[in-house]
């Protein structure tokens, strides 16, 4: 150890310039420090009595609460009742309940009692690894899965096709959107063709993002907010149909007197135009 002297005979609280110690310093009392105090390697604190207290606490001189505290592995950030409080240009912001990550459970609590965040700003996305979300089984409920994993919306290229051969479409009217929640899919389009081509028979819409699922309860319909150009009668409507288990909306053809049946390529004829909205369940 070396030791450079002020002055002085040494007394009961010496005060040193310089102190290099090359072996261990052991304190049995507290150490004042007025200045800055660097760290150059690593500051390891053995707490050996239970009980004790915090390890390290940082406080204002005569205050009863620490406020910042390392205690059996917890960072505490607050003074009395509040759990973290955040200073903007000395202007306090509204103190909130205790933000903690808890072992227990691997979940993120955003205050525990009392007040909770009213607005929570994240400066960058949340990602959510694959097969994870946000899970609402606390919530009362009778469902298969209460697991909100995935969210996505896009585009999606429609054609009227027999399932063989594919119309000639136009250009502006061949992309539909979609939004998908989880296992929903909302699409939407308005597609227009200018050739039948070599279509024949029952007409269809082919390119969903997402085939349905497989089983009967997966069947969706809806109608049709917009035709022209289509071979039908006064009294004669479009709607529709996705069964169970594929990626293409049928064209049915509804008759008051007749009833349903499918779209024929006969009876969209060139120039034919659909624009329609539907929901379902995918697989």
């Amino acid at each position: 150890m070396t030791i450079k002297q002020q002055g002085g005979v040494f007394g009961r609280n010496p005060t040193f310039n310089d102190v290099t110690i090359e072996g261990t310093l052991t304190f049995d009392g507290d150490v004042d420090i007025n200045s800055d105090l660097q760290v150059d390697g690593e500051l390891i604190v053995n707490r050996t009595a239970a009980g004790f207290g915090t390890a390290i606490e940082i406080k204002n001189k005569g205050a009863s609460a620490g406020e910042l505290a390392i205690d059996a592995g917890y960072l505490t950030i607050g003074k009395g009742d509040v759990g973290i409080l955040f200073q903007d240009g000395g202007n306090a912001i509204q103190p909130r309940d205790v933000v903690g990550l808890t072992n227990s459970n691997g979940l993120i609590d955003l205050g525990v009692t009392g007040a909770r965040f009213k607005n929570l700003f994240l400066a960058e996305n949340v990602v959510v690894g694959s097969g994870y979300g946000i899970d609402f089984s606390a919530t009362a409920g009778t469902g298969t899965s209460e697991l909100l994993d995935d969210y996505e919306e896009g585009t999606w290229t429609g054609m009227f096709s027999d399932g063989t051969n594919d119309a000639t479409m136009s250009a502006s009217f061949t992309t539909g959107q979609y939004v998908k929640i989880g296992s929903m899919v909302m699409v939407s389009g308005y597609f227009v063709n200018t050739s039948i081509g070599s279509m024949s028979g029952a007409v269809r819409i082919t390119g969903l993002p997402f085939p349905s699922g497989n089983a009967n309860s997966y069947s969706a319909g809806g109608g049709c907010a917009y035709g022209a150009s289509l071979a039908i009668t006064a009294n004669q409507s479009i709607s529709t149909y996705l069964a169970k288990n594929t990626d293409y909306i049928n064209l049915m053809l509804w008759d008051g007197a007749a009833g349903a049946s499918t779209l024929q390529a006969s009876e969209l004829s060139d120039g034919g135009q659909i624009v329609f909205s539907l929901t379902y369940i995918a697989a």
